[in-house]
């Protein structure tokens, strides 16, 4: 198997879980979303980045009711560096895992073990409501690990 390019991940990702809006602005692409999800929230480089570009992204965040929140992507380091200059701290890491479908899908999964449902299941609403998160309710997948973004917030 081929592995996909970093660049095509990052845009399934995004394609899968889209910001509510997504504006350019000088090298920077800034998502908007009042989800609360750190990936549809963050601002990623479109082109290169000087230490004088982040207060740009930083102010369009605040302007719109966001903390600033920054996603940084393979050979990122120097914005990192510049990030972390600034008192940024890692606040969330999203692994990027690909694997031929033969090694993940080997097997059916036994009968009640699942259900493809919509609306959502009322324990489903009861465990949202709750405040249960992604990482108590969602299983995690391994496979082949590559490299993958980091997010830094303020």
């Amino acid at each position: 198997m081929t592995l996909p390019s970093l660049e095509t991940l990052y845009n399934v990702i995004e394609g899968t879980w889209p910001p509510s809006a997504k504006q350019a602005l000088g090298p920077w692409a800034i998502r908007l979303d009042d989800s609360g999800s750190s990936r549809v929230s963050a601002a990623t480089a479109q082109a290169p980045v000087t230490d004088a570009d982040i207060p740009l992204a930083e102010n369009a965040m605040r302007a719109a009711g966001q903390t600033p929140l920054f996603m940084l992507r393979a050979g990122e380091g120097a914005l990192d560096d510049m990030l972390a200059a600034r008192g940024y701290v890692t606040k969330d890491i999203t692994n990027v895992y690909a694997a031929p479908i033969a090694t993940v899908a080997t097997r059916r999964p036994p009968p009640v073990t699942s259900f493809e449902v919509w609306p959502p299941l009322a324990a489903q609403e009861e465990i949202w409501a709750a405040g249960g998160s992604a990482e108590d309710v969602w299983p995690s997948w391994t496979a082949r690990c590559i490299p993958k973004p980091r997010y830094w917030g303020a």
